[in-house]
């Protein structure tokens, strides 16, 4: 006879591995912790080496970055590459462009504007561009109208 089962506290019940479930569902080993936390515990170090990279540590005297052609020695492929490093970091990689049809799915957002606290400048700037706006989706509908659809031939020749 072997000895009776003992019921569990509810607590450590509710914790419990269940049949089929892995104890590591991540699949990471304590190496794995370790790496990311001292590859943290250097992130500073390294975004000061990308911006080494990137020439954005070379400065003028009024604190203006020194235009690329004065930095003859400056390999503009490392550069760039450093450049979106630092963006994607800390900005995050860009989205991909949105199709036709998913931009026009998109939800129209509307802006109350308080036109009283706008400059003179700031409203001719707004009605400038909605004006333009609106001009290019006359020309478009412009060029729809007079493109001909295509001719299809079915004859076999």
């Amino acid at each position: 006879m072997g000895a009776p089962k003992r019921q569990l506290p509810p607590a450590l019940a509710a914790n419990r591995w269940r049949p089929g479930q892995s104890g590591n569902p991540s699949g990471h080993s304590g190496e794995y912790g370790e790496a990311m936390r001292l590859a943290r515990q250097a992130a500073p170090r390294a975004i000061l080496r990308l911006m080494e990279l990137a020439a954005l540590d070379r400065i003028d005297e009024q604190g203006n970055l020194i235009p690329l052609h004065q930095l003859p020695e400056a390999d503009h492929r490392v550069i760039a590459v450093a450049a979106n490093s630092l963006l994607d970091r800390a900005f995050g990689k860009p989205k991909p462009l949105l199709s036709e049809s998913e931009q026009e799915n998109l939800p129209v957002i509307e802006h109350q504007l308080d036109w009283h606290s706008m400059s003179t400048a700031e409203v001719a700037a707004i009605e400038a561009f909605a004006l333009a706006a609106k001009a290019r989706q006359i020309a478009a509908g412009e060029r729809e109208k007079h493109e001909a659809p295509a001719q299809i031939s079915t004859s076999k020749e």
